[in-house]
């Protein structure tokens, strides 16, 4: 127990509420569904939101398969529902684009920005690619280990 009388484990998954994560693969939970995967808050709507994650992503079809049921893009769209469904604070997305074709990729986009915005979440993106680091607000551009560029871009 802590000071305040919760349980450090209890600190710990409170803590891990607040960020989200866009995995490249789903490995995670491979065991799984889709929605429950995503699902993994301890709030009753979350199914619910995890559903309309899921639809806004085009692949609700997807929610009752397992992770190796699924294609490359379908895996990696449903990553970002699972991402956003807790409303974390810190949503960190490796590539979150990477597996999908342009269209798919500007949908994803919209909504990590739109999400994120919305519930005054701060998306810490890594890319390669230009266009998907036109979405942001801040641009840190590292090379070789140094940081070689941070500017606001607003």
């Amino acid at each position: 127990m802590t000071e305040s009388g919760s349980t450090l484990g209890a600190g710990i998954r409170s803590e891990r509420l607040r960020q989200g994560l866009v995995d490249r693969d789903l490995a995670q939970g491979r065991r799984e569904r889709a929605a429950r995967v995503h699902a993994h808050a301890l709030e009753v709507d979350a199914v619910g939101r995890a559903h309309e994650f899921l639809s806004s992503l085009g692949v609700e079809d997807v929610a009752d398969k397992r992770a190796g049921e699924m294609s490359g893009g379908q895996a990696q769209r449903v990553a970002v529902a699972r991402a956003l469904v807790t409303r974390p604070r810190v949503i960190f997305a490796d590539e979150p684009t990477g597996s999908l074709d342009s269209t798919n990729g500007e949908l994803v986009m919209e909504l990590l920005v739109s999400t994120a915005r919305r519930q005054a979440s701060t998306v810490v993106i890594v890319t390669h690619e230009p266009q998907i680091a036109a979405y942001a607000d801040r641009e840190i551009v590292v090379r070789d280990g140094r940081l070689a560029h941070d500017a606001a871009l607003v």
